[in-house]
């Protein structure tokens, strides 16, 4: 799927981006969970933050599919398709991608207030050795 933003609905099925062809991060998620679950591979939804160089971060959705006993479940970043290690901060993980809010009930309860965070990301001692 090729990403592109302002092509779908946060509400599109897998089905639907997938036949759209086009995306965003969050529809090529939802893709790469059904196709796994097709083939028998669990897989779920991730939410978190990436911590880039510059300033600001990025939300990117990333799935976690599980490769069996020996491996055991692997994080990815569908969209730039590489393992999701290091400058991932996970917050949530969920069977879809509508459910991995942080505090989605509070979220869909007051829909017209401002929620917001702040998030600080340091390499612990085990990640410097």
């Amino acid at each position: 799927m090729r990403y592109k933003s302002g092509t779908s609905d946060v509400q599109d099925s897998a089905a639907v981006a997938f036949k759209s062809g086009e995306g965003v991060c969050q529809d090529q998620a939802h893709v790469f969970i059904a196709s796994a679950r097709a083939i028998g591979m669990p897989a779920r939804y991730v939410s978190g933050y990436l911590y880039t160089a510059m300033p600001a971060m990025r939300q990117p959705r990333l799935v976690d599919a599980w490769l069996g006993a020996e491996i055991g479940w692997q994080s990815m970043d569908v969209t730039h398709t590489c393992p999701a290690v290091r400058n991932y901060c996970r917050l949530a993980v969920a069977a879809t991608t509508w459910t991995p809010l942080p505090c989605a009930a509070c979220a869909r309860a007051a829909a017209a207030r401002k929620m917001e965070a702040n998030v600080l990301i340091a390499e612990s001692a085990l990640q410097q050795q």
